[in-house]
C-alpha cells in the first residue's frame, strides 16, 4: 500500500514508511530492479528532487517479506540520482532498517516506527 501511495500521491505526501513489503506488483509483477526503475521514473516525471520526499523503510530478517523488500531497496540504491541512500536525512532520502531476527509481527513494526519517527519529525530548515 505504501508503495502505491508513493506512486499516486507524490504531490501530497513527503514522507513514506514502507514496512515489511515490497512494491513488485507495481511494475507488472517484475522483480526488484524493474520496480526500482519504475519508482524512479515516477519521480523523474514528477519533477521532484530528492529532498522533496523521503523513504524510511524497515523489515525484520526473519520476516517473510524481507527478501523482496531488501532486494528492492538494494536496487533503489543503484539509482542515487533519485534515491540517494543515507541514514542522515540531510544527506539522502532513502534509508532501510533491517531488524536482526525480526518477524512480521506488531512487536517489530512498533520497533521500526519508534526508530523512524524522530526522522519524520525533524525540524526542517
Amino acid at each position: 500500500t505504501t508503495w502505491n501511495i508513493f506512486v499516486h500521491c507524490l504531490d501530497y505526501i513527503k514522507y513514506y514508511m514502507p514496512l515489511s513489503g515490497a512494491g513488485w506488483g507495481l511494475a507488472g509483477g517484475g522483480g526488484a530492479a524493474q520496480t526500482a526503475e519504475f519508482l524512479a521514473e515516477v519521480v523523474r516525471k514528477s519533477g521532484y528532487k530528492p529532498q522533496d520526499y523521503y523513504i524510511f523503510s524497515a523489515t525484520g530478517t526473519q520476516d517473510f517479506a524481507y527478501p523482496g523488500l531488501r532486494d528492492q531497496i538494494v536496487a533503489m540504491r543503484q539509482l542515487p540520482d533519485v534515491f540517494p541512500y543515507s541514514s542522515d536525512p540531510a544527506k539522502g532520502n532513502l534509508y532501510f532498517i533491517e531488524g536482526e531476527g525480526g518477524t512480521h509481527t506488531w512487536y517489530w513494526q512498533n520497533q521500526f516506527i519508534y526508530n523512524i519517527l524522530p526522522d519524520l519529525f525533524r525540524s526542517e530548515s
